[in-house]
Parts: C-alpha cells; sequence; structure tokens
C-alpha cells in the first residue's frame, strides 16, 4: 500500500545506537563543532576587546581575554562531554556533567576573582564573563543538540 510519505510496510532507519566515540568520523563531528564555538567566541572577543581597552585600558583587556577564555573553556567541556555520554541510559549523567562543566567552572572561577579583588575585578572582569557567557552558551546549546535524520524528499516518495 502507497501512502503519501512512501510505502506503508518501508521500515525506517533507527537513530544510530551510542557509539561512545567508537564510529569512524564520529570525532570529527566534535572537532568541526569545537571551531565553531572557538569561532564563535572570537568573533565575540573582537567585537568586546576595543571597548574593553577604551575602558580600562590593559587591565581591560585582561579582564575580557580572561573571562572569553573560561567561557570558551567551559563550553568545549560541556561540547566534548555531551558528545562523549550519549544514549538513552547516560542522558542524565551526561547533562549533569555538561552543566557542571559549563557553568560551574565560569561561576567559581568568578567567584574567586571578584572576592579576592585585584586588577580584573577592579576592570570589570564579572561583567565580561556576562556577556561572554550568555553568547558562549547559546551557542554551545545550539551545538550540542542532536541533528534530525535525513528524511526523503516527499516528490520522491509520491513518485514510487
Amino acid at each position: 500500500m502507497k501512502t503519501f510519505w512512501g510505502n506503508a510496510s518501508s521500515t525506517r532507519r533507527a537513530p544510530p545506537a551510542n557509539s561512545g566515540g567508537s564510529v569512524p568520523g564520529a570525532s570529527r563531528g566534535l572537532a568541526v563543532r569545537g571551531g565553531i564555538l572557538a569561532l564563535a567566541a572570537a568573533v565575540l572577543a573582537a567585537a568586546i576587546l576595543p571597548t574593553a581597552a577604551w575602558l580600562d585600558g590593559r587591565a581591560g583587556v585582561a579582564a575580557a581575554a580572561a573571562a572569553g577564555a573560561i567561557c570558551a573553556i567551559g563550553a568545549s567541556l560541556a561540547l566534548a562531554i555531551s558528545h562523549l555520554l550519549r544514549g538513552p541510559a547516560l542522558v542524565l549523567p551526561g547533562l549533569l556533567l555538561a552543566m557542571t562543566a559549563r557553568s560551574g567552572l565560569p561561576l567559581l572561577l568568578a567567584i574567586v576573582i571578584q572576592f579576592r579583588g585585584g586588577p580584573l575585578a577592579e576592570a570589570g572582569f564579572l561583567y565580561y564573563l556576562l556577556v561572554f557567557y550568555f553568547v558562549i552558551l547559546s551557542v554551545e546549546t545550539v551545538l550540542s543538540l542532536p541533528r534530525p535524520l535525513a528524511a526523503s524528499r516527499p516528490s520522491e516518495a509520491m513518485e514510487q
């Protein structure tokens, strides 16, 4: 029996099982996504660093660069964790570990730098951290989402 979407008896391909990174080419996907994340952080830094230099000179540039690096490292760790811990049995541990890396590292260092004081705190480290954190979080979240399976085109299904 033919339907609009194809044969009713046709079998659908199941999504790949948890590969744990053992599938050839799986790490390339992680490397590409990590590169996109690094590119987004670099573009954001290029937009923020001139303002930081104008406001606070070298201390502002150091504060903004440190904030960007901390957020990028946390997001890269979260991206790698979410890539490695896939599958139905590993959803919760992967989510918790990725969330800890993504938000725990920037939060911990923000508390330490702010309470300790010094030139980074005086140059607005916390404000730069907030700007980098929310933008990089958005990019990392989009990169962590699973890609939809390729669907057949409706025109091909109607021709069969």
